[in-house]
């Protein structure tokens, strides 16, 4: 059980390590949303991606 419950944390761990940092540095140029840029939904076809909500 002991082994169990280390290699769980072990897996937990690195997947939280991983997630935070794949976008440390912010995201991709061009889809801030800024004016005269995207905000990357342009590939996605559920409305509720485009709508911002």
């Amino acid at each position: 059980m002991k082994k169990l419950t280390t290699l769980l944390f072990l897996v937990a761990l690195s997947i939280i390590s991983f997630k935070s940092f794949t976008y440390s540095s912010g995201p991709n140029g061009g889809l801030t949303n800024a004016p005269g840029e995207g905000n990357g939904t342009a590939g996605h076809s559920s409305a509720s991606l485009k709508a911002g909500a």
